[in-house]
């Protein structure tokens, strides 16, 4: 047996061994794949067994009179926990489903307790059945849809609440996404498809959204009844890989505007993540950057270039490959000048490319967030919204409304009222759902 410390905080994970073996006896499991990723298994003190991949070594110390060697290793891949020694062996780690809280999700899924951390007076613990003992509920609807290969998502809101001792009860609310694989699969097939989740949050509000929670389980080994029984899980240490982001405000639309539609936008969003991945990193890292208009422009103009010359091999100036671009958009019918716009992006994506500087336009941010704005439109094309109803989302949506330049609604109050009700986007009226 190899003694160790297992260090884990937000920024990193990192193992330290000790042992008068480690320098003879001690090497580390290579993956069933992945020639360089190597994996430690061990037991924690508190009987949990765990497993960590992307173990790389960074340091030995060698003490002369203890005779101990001490290794010290960064883990970059996962680390997983589970009660179950079964689960960890050295053969690849395999699951069924995968349950995570995502950050952000909520927002979309269902609007927020009025007071999240509710604390409620004198109670015993007894569960929201009792009305009469607290007044607190949520939104639980469920969406549930296929997301192809057989693998389905579902999510639900879920208000959790517990006891601190008898005069009071403390609520909070997690919307959580599951998905279930047809059989027994690799966890990291499960992953990748959670992360297209993750991706649509970011998409919606802008935001830096990541997994603050997630298990794994195998629905073909249970608990002991002594343990409450179920399903064996594996809990996934997650890591906030955090940075600076510029957020939206507001979403682009939320479950209930597409109500009834998921069936068709979600699977959509699900291919387009998977075929636009690079578009969407750059995305994504544009939008973080915050501030710097100036260098996000380069790569934002650079995903647009990347996207319209997909499967292309005619040669075309970039004003013009621009202004088709932003004309297939339908930007042109909402009143918008595609002709002066894909110049301005041209030229400003021919400065650096040829070596000059950025131009001194004293309205380059105005460039960068058009840019921003019309991608978002073309994203939401490609998802599956018709013109019109992205037209609607675009309107709605402040951010993206002034990043287009277009013109200002003065709706009176039950229009903008109505703009806000379920149904308006895809049908352009409310509905009574």
């Amino acid at each position: 047996m190899v003694k160790g410390v297992l260090k884990h905080s937000s920024e990193a994970i990192h193992l330290e061994l000790d042992s008068d073996r480690l320098d003879r006896a001690f090497s580390l499991l290579r993956g069933t794949e992945d020639a360089w990723r190597r994996r430690v298994v061990g037991m924690l003190a508190d009987d949990l067994f765990v497993s960590m991949e992307g173990c790389e070594r960074i340091s030995t110390t060698h003490y002369s009179m203890r005779r101990e060697t001490r290794m010290a290793f960064r883990v970059s891949g996962h680390v997983f926990l589970t009660n179950d020694e079964e689960l960890v062996s050295p053969e690849a780690i395999c699951a069924h489903e995968i349950h995570a809280e995502i950050v952000g999700l909520p927002e979309w899924f269902a609007p927020a307790l009025s007071c999240p951390y509710g604390s409620f007076p004198y109670t015993t613990g007894i569960p929201f059945t009792r009305s009469t003992q607290v007044e607190a509920s949520c939104d639980d609807s469920i969406l549930e849809v296929d997301v192809g290969d057989g693998f389905g998502l579902r999510i639900q809101n879920t208000l959790y609440w517990r006891s601190e001792g008898l005069f009071g009860l403390r609520a909070w609310q997690a919307t959580i996404a599951r998905i279930r694989a047809p059989s027994l699969v690799k966890t990291g097939v499960l992953l990748d498809r959670i992360r297209p989740l993750v991706g649509l949050v970011r998409f919606l509000s802008g935001r830096n959204c990541v997994v603050r929670n997630a298990y794994l389980f195998r629905t073909d080994r249970f608990l002991p009844e002594s343990y409450g029984g179920g399903p064996v899980g594996l809990q996934l240490l997650t890591r906030e890989e955090g940075h600076k982001f510029a957020g939206w405000g507001e979403m682009l639309f939320r479950w209930r505007d597409i109500a009834g539609h998921e069936d068709t936008l979600i699977p959509s969003w699900y291919r387009l993540f998977a075929e636009r991945r690079y578009a969407l990193r750059v995305l994504d890292r544009v939008v973080s950057q915050g501030q710097s208009a100036e260098a996000g422009i380069v790569l934002m103009v650079g995903a647009m270039q990347q996207l319209t010359s997909l499967g292309s091999k005619e040669k075309c100036n970039d004003k013009k490959r621009y202004e088709e671009f932003l004309r297939s958009l339908g930007l042109e019918s909402w009143g918008i000048d595609v002709g002066i716009q894909g110049k301005r992006i041209s030229d400003l994506r021919n400065a650096p490319a040829h070596g000059r500087e950025l131009p001194t336009d004293e309205n380059i941010a105005s460039i960068y967030w058009f840019v921003v704005a019309a991608l978002r439109v073309y994203f939401l094309k490609e998802m599956g919204f018709s013109e019109r109803q992205v037209e609607r989302i675009a309107r709605r949506h402040r951010a993206v409304r002034e990043g287009l330049g277009l013109a200002e609604d003065h709706l009176d109050a039950e229009a903008h009222n109505e703009m806000r009700l379920p149904g308006w986007i895809m049908e352009g009226r409310a509905s009574s759902a």
